[in-house]
């Protein structure tokens, strides 16, 4: 079962070859990690070109970082999820089409991801008017502890507005709308906190974290 899920996004900089991200993004990132520290496994996930369970080598220098480049470099979002596990047992998901396998044991998830990059003029997809409100369902599901808010973003617009997590925030939301509470009673509902939610460089970046609570 999901025993607690983290959310945090993807920007490079949160990788340590290039300073590991402002002390304010990085404590909001550690903070909300430590709602896993009593799962039996952590599994990361994150955006790749196919579903399934991915190896590799965190590499920085297609971002800026001196150095030789991997031979088996990871895609960011998990590259930037396992940075942020450090030395802490975990394993990485790629996220294609939303599939996430049986999870099983008391498993914590670790989902990374950026909001729209279209909030200013100077985003990578340059100002959208609609990329703001948007945004504001994101936090707000995220803020709920609700998986079905989550998993009802609309794929079309986030396509518009370059959502880069949200095949992974579904696949998410199916994970923990399907968990059941001890013995297999009663399903398991979600409470959501929003550690930060801010949009430097224009793209939305949202850190967050749901723990269990009985329905």
């Amino acid at each position: 079962m999901v025993l607690a899920l983290a959310f945090v996004p993807s920007p490079p900089l949160l990788l340590d070859a290039l300073g590991g991200g402002s002390g304010e993004l990085r404590s909001a990132c550690l903070q909300a990690i430590s709602v896993l520290d009593s799962a039996e496994r952590v599994v990361v996930l994150g955006a790749a070109p196919s579903d399934g369970w991915v190896t590799g080598h965190i590499d920085a220098t297609p971002y800026g970082a001196p150095g030789t480049p991997a031979a088996d470099p990871l895609p960011l979002a998990l590259a930037v999820g396992s940075t942020l596990m450090g030395d802490r047992p975990h394993h990485l998901y790629g996220v294609a089409g939303g599939l996430v396998p049986d999870l099983g044991g008391r498993t914590g998830l670790l989902v990374v991801g950026d909001g729209s990059a279209r909030r200013t003029e100077k985003a990578p997809g340059h100002f959208d008017e609609r990329a703001e409100s948007f945004d504001r369902q994101i936090e707000n599901a995220f803020a709920a502890g609700d998986p079905d808010l989550l998993a009802a973003l609309d794929r079309e617009l986030a396509e518009d507005l370059m959502v880069g997590g949200l095949t992974s925030w579904r696949a998410a939301a199916s994970a923990a709308r399907h968990q059941m509470g001890p013995g297999g009673c009663a399903p398991l509902g979600w409470s959501g906190q929003v550690h930060l939610a801010a949009a430097p460089y224009g793209v939305g970046y949202f850190v967050a974290s749901w723990t269990p609570r009985p329905t």
